[in-house]
């Protein structure tokens, strides 16, 4: 058991020593909307930013600016939420590129394929 003691404590000393919690990715500081760009940017505690363009979230993608512009944090700041709009993110999967359900998402791949073919075709 004292063995058990030492490698728990020696954990607990890494982590505390390395300020990094296993959900800091998980959670979000802050999120703003940026009107110029039309997009979203999404602090997560660890520090990374995630910016994604309106047009890529479901659903928020048809709101008007203003009504985009009215997002927050809820749930601890784990859900990203336009609440008049009853629209919410978790902010793992949008930490992990997923802004929608199954079927949105294979719809966004197939724009951005389209999008790439478009970029590479000669003048």
């Amino acid at each position: 058991m004292a063995k058990l003691a030492r490698d728990i404590e020696e954990m607990l000393d890494e982590a505390m020593a390395t300020g990094r919690d296993f959900y800091d990715d998980e959670v979000a500081t802050s999120v703003h909307y940026v009107a110029s760009d039309d997009l979203f940017v999404l602090v997560l505690k660890s520090g990374r930013r995630v910016v994604i363009p309106r047009e890529e979230l479901q659903d928020v993608a048809k709101l008007t600016a203003e009504d985009a512009a009215d997002v927050s944090l809820v749930e601890w700041s784990s859900v990203v939420e336009w609440e008049k709009s009853d629209i919410g993110f978790g902010v793992k999967g949008l930490a992990d590129g997923l802004y929608g359900n199954e079927r949105w998402m294979k719809q966004l791949e197939e724009r951005r394929r389209n999008i790439a073919e478009e970029m590479q075709q000669p003048a």
